[in-house]
């Protein structure tokens, strides 16, 4: 290509021919300075940000009885989160304070633009590049140390380019980060005109309230974890799709589900679902997805995942309208009333088991269930519609930093 040349980076084939490469380890020296007694503690989060704790959230973090080994960071370091780098924990500080010791703290030894680093090293993270390189680590982590870091072939444009890039990124970040925001206000809007909906359906009919327990039996899901999860096997249904993906309900015959071996038919039969078994995830990140679940609307064979139980009824019953049922305010405040945590909120059965549902006669609740078939369809559409919009609102900027960063983007002023 003209105009480029090959980088011989195993992550960036080309650049442009007037660019130079460099070790990191001799662009940037590792630091490891003293801490100061009043020094609030920075974090380095997985979007990219290095900010002080306190800016963002104060719980739902581990606190460290001890900070042994704790180290100063300055306002304007390259810090890189030795475990989660894999995911993107890399950034530029925006404060004075400490931080862990699985942060590596960088400072630059020549003209270089933190921030650009941080866009570069964070395209390695996306490209697998950093998870291929780490040695001994558990699921989902790495091991990005300064050593592994110091060994790495980096691009370095000219000054004044890099400080474009960063311009024209954080620019384009901004724009993109508005027109998401809006669409995720709709969408929360959305929701909460669905909630409306289901409520008032439901509360028209005062039916006699029933335990849970006296009407599903509860079970548990595969004891596996993501990294048993295959393209190809028996479908599963795991608690991040629930959280994420399905809506109440999934049909491995429509939806793309993450698989696992198929010897688990032979072994883990109580975690097979069938057709109108509830799967909810025993777990959430915040209070609001306490009572998250899905139902398998499918006679197809589908395991539960890891962090999940299975709901079944002993009699076959108007699985939909359970389904409205479960996700209306009726149920869902019964569950977040309960449930405890900070960071994490567990999902037990007793607390499952200590809600109550309303179930009208078997005809009202088709009644019901048909009126919000139609008041919720187009409302569900909608929403379809605004998170492919934000989805493909994330697959654009993703590419545009890749390109950008690279070198690929023409951005002579």
């Amino acid at each position: 290509m003209k105009g480029y040349k090959e980088t011989g980076i195993p992550w960036l084939k080309e650049m442009p021919s007037h660019w130079n490469i460099q070790r990191a380890k001799n662009m940037y020296q590792k630091m490891n300075r003293p801490v100061n007694k009043n020094d609030d503690i920075v974090t380095c989060f997985r979007n990219g940000i290095v900010t002080l704790r306190k800016n963002r959230r104060t719980a739902g973090f581990t606190e460290s009885l001890k900070e042994i080994g704790y180290q100063g960071i300055k306002k304007g370091d390259l810090v890189i989160h030795v475990m989660d780098a894999f995911a993107g924990a890399i950034g530029v500080s925006d404060s004075d304070g400490k931080g862990t010791p699985v942060y590596t703290v960088c400072t630059a030894k020549g003209n270089y633009n933190n921030w650009y680093y941080a866009f570069v090293i964070r395209e390695m993270a996306k490209k697998g590049f950093i998870q291929s390189l780490c040695r001994g680590i558990r699921e989902r982590s790495s091991d990005f140390r300064y050593e592994v870091f110091g060994k790495l072939l980096l691009p370095i444009p000219p000054r004044h380019e890099q400080d474009h890039i960063v311009r024209y990124l954080n620019w384009k970040s901004s724009m993109n980060n508005t027109y998401i925001n809006a669409k995720k206000k709709q969408i929360k809007l959305l929701r909460e005109q669905r909630q409306a909906v289901i409520n008032k359906a439901l509360m028209k009919h005062h039916s006699q309230k029933i335990r849970f327990r006296h009407v599903f039996a509860l079970s548990r899901g595969l004891n596996i974890t993501k990294a048993d999860l295959m393209d190809s096997g028996v479908p599963c249904v795991n608690y991040g799709e629930i959280h994420s993906r399905y809506g109440f309900e999934v049909n491995p015959d429509i939806h793309a589900l993450r698989c696992v071996d198929k010897k688990y038919l032979q072994t883990n039969s109580k975690s097979l679902m069938k057709y109108g078994d509830f799967a909810f995830a025993d777990t959430s990140e915040d209070i609001a997805g306490s009572g998250n679940f899905t139902y398998l609307n499918s006679t197809a064979q589908a395991f539960a995942g890891y962090h999940t139980m299975i709901a079944r009824t002993a009699e076959t019953m108007n699985y939909r309208y359970l389904a409205y049922f479960f996700d209306s305010l009726l149920f869902r405040e019964q569950v977040q009333q309960k449930v405890n945590g900070v960071k994490v909120y567990s999902i037990t059965q007793s607390i499952l088991n200590g809600t109550y549902i309303i179930l009208p006669p078997a005809d009202e609740q088709q009644t019901i269930t048909a009126y919000l078939d139609q008041q919720c369809s187009h409302i569900d559409m909608l929403i379809a519609k605004f998170n492919k919009e934000i989805a493909l609102l994330d697959e654009y900027h993703t590419r545009l930093i890749s390109d950008v960063v690279a070198g690929r983007v023409n951005l002579q002023e």
